[in-house]
């Protein structure tokens, strides 16, 4: 039977949901990590992650819409695709048009198209390069880190969990790391065990075999806890990094404040 909720459903409170299906759903994963459901009361798909009230038979669920945590990267990738395809036909425009001036003129007609199509090729160049950049400030203001890397190893692109690690190697140097150097990078730097790593790079061999989809929680040895979500790409598998490490706490003083005040 539902509670309470925030944000309030009027009508909801005090309805039993016990034989639905999500609920049947819901309750294995019951203190265990995370699932994706679609919501009974908004119709949205949502990350839930449902926790157990000690010494209570209650359960607590805290969730979020999959467009709210995916929607700033996707709009931003979304930008990046258009202006290179954009550029790209506006290239080949050129391309075709310079070769058509070529076979019809003398070489002096052709030693100007070829100036002609250079200047627009440095022009492209440069609006490649701004876009590029404000593509790069969206990644670094980015919350959550973000690692993406082809099928045989090297980084593609991203920015890695860890703030001061990206203001120390800078993240031009993520690309074209392979992910077991930059792996030992982190344990280097202390941010991580050896030990702890080795579990995590285990954990990933069997996801990029099995080629499917997992969200799961890290928890490392300084107390920081991350949620981890593996994405398979054609050609490769994204990574994203979302620390949880203030939510784990107050959480535990949830559950804390309810054991003492009953």
């Amino acid at each position: 039977m539902l509670l309470a909720r925030y944000p309030r459903v009027d009508g909801q409170i005090g309805t039993a949901y016990g034989d639905t299906d999500n609920f049947a759903r819901l309750l294995p994963m019951l203190d265990k990590g995370y699932l994706r459901l679609t919501s009974m009361f908004d119709g949205k798909e949502r990350l839930i992650s449902p926790r157990s009230v000690p010494h209570y038979p209650l359960i607590i669920t805290v969730t979020d819409t999959m467009s709210a945590l995916l929607g700033i990267w996707d709009g931003q990738v979304r930008v990046f695709a258009g202006g290179l395809v954009l550029l790209e036909l506006v290239l080949a425009a050129i391309v075709v048009l310079g070769w058509r001036h070529l076979r019809g003129h003398e070489a002096l007609d052709a030693a100007e198209a070829e100036l002609a199509v250079a200047a627009v090729r440095e022009h492209g160049a440069q609006a490649l390069q701004v876009q590029s950049m404000r593509f790069n400030t969206a990644l670094n203001n980015m919350l959550q880190g973000l690692l993406m890397f082809d099928r045989d190893g090297p980084a593609a692109g991203g920015q890695p969990p860890d703030a001061h690690h990206v203001r120390r190697t800078g993240r031009r140097a993520v690309l074209g790391m392979a992910y077991g150097e930059m792996t030992d990078r982190f344990v280097e730097a202390g941010q991580v065990s050896a030990a702890d790593m080795q579990g995590v790079r285990e954990r990933r061999a069997e996801l990029i075999v099995r080629n499917e989809r997992a969200v799961t929680t890290w928890e490392l040895d300084s107390g920081r806890t991350f949620n981890v979500t593996h994405q398979p790409m054609d050609g490769g598998w994204l990574a994203t990094f979302e620390e949880i490490s203030d939510r784990r706490e107050a959480e535990s003083r949830m559950v804390y404040l309810a054991t003492t005040i009953c």
